[in-house]
């Protein structure tokens, strides 16, 4: 098959299309054709060396996958056939193996079949930015009545994590540049504000909030704090520029 390989760390001309055996499937696992994938933060990250668990040695990137069903157990809950969409594991810290490829293994269990009225590019684009968004909102304890604050609504966990704070029941402040606020008001957003013209510590200093989720760190972190209610919860996560002993002093 062809794949997209790294064998060293760098920029991103360090990226090889190369023929590669196929991987070779287990049992629990299915053997899925992949049809289209996407690029995320964290896979720039591992290929220019960004993350120190991750060896040096030759890796297939990616994590995200949509596809068609090439092979599976006699009892798997996918069939051959099946269109169906994911985040493998394997784009994580240890394996080779990553959806830059023509095919991929995968536990059944971890896919779920692509709706009839939507392609494969748009479910490849879904799996990691909205599982990421879905956990960021469980971690700050989001609950129907709310008033949540989500920044950078308008990238791929921020627009994830608008939507679906929204059809939880949730109250959703969100912040953008402004030439991305008409989208992120489409997407469901109660109230959208110019992070470039106001600072949401000025903006809602009488009018706190239940939850945060910051995915910008550093400055951001400190005027969210500001902002939470005395009980609320933040949830963070990129885990960059983190000033740890403010967060530890309250």
């Amino acid at each position: 098959m062809k794949a997209v390989v790294y064998k060293s760390f760098g920029p991103p001309d360090v990226l090889k299309l190369v023929n590669h055996p196929l991987p070779q499937r287990s049992a629990g696992e299915v053997l899925v054709r992949i049809r289209s994938t996407s690029v995320n933060p964290v896979d720039y990250k591992i290929r220019r060396g960004s993350i120190p668990v991750i060896s040096k040695k030759e890796k297939i990137l990616g994590g995200d996958l949509a596809g068609v069903i090439e092979s599976a157990d006699a009892d798997s809950q996918m069939t051959k056939g099946d269109r169906v969409f994911g985040l493998s594991p394997d784009f994580t810290f240890t394996s080779k193996w990553g959806t830059y490829a023509e095919y991929a293994t995968i536990k059944s269990n971890l896919l779920a079949r692509i709706p009839d009225n939507t392609s494969f590019d748009e479910a490849a684009s879904l799996p990691l930015v909205c599982l990421t968004a879905m956990q960021a909102l469980e971690s700050a304890q989001v609950k129907p009545g709310q008033r949540v604050l989500i920044h950078g609504g308008s990238g791929g966990v921020g627009s994830a994590a608008v939507q679906i704070a929204k059809a939880w029941g949730a109250h959703v402040t969100s912040t953008c540049s402004s030439k991305n606020m008409q989208l992120v008001k489409e997407l469901g957003a109660d109230e959208v504000i110019d992070y470039r013209e106001q600072s949401v510590d000025q903006a809602f200093k009488d009018n706190p909030f239940d939850a945060v989720v910051d995915q910008i760190g550093g400055a951001t972190t400190t005027q969210s704090l500001a902002v939470l209610k005395k009980n609320g919860h933040i949830s963070f996560v990129l885990n960059e520029n983190l000033n740890y002993a403010k967060l530890t002093a309250g």
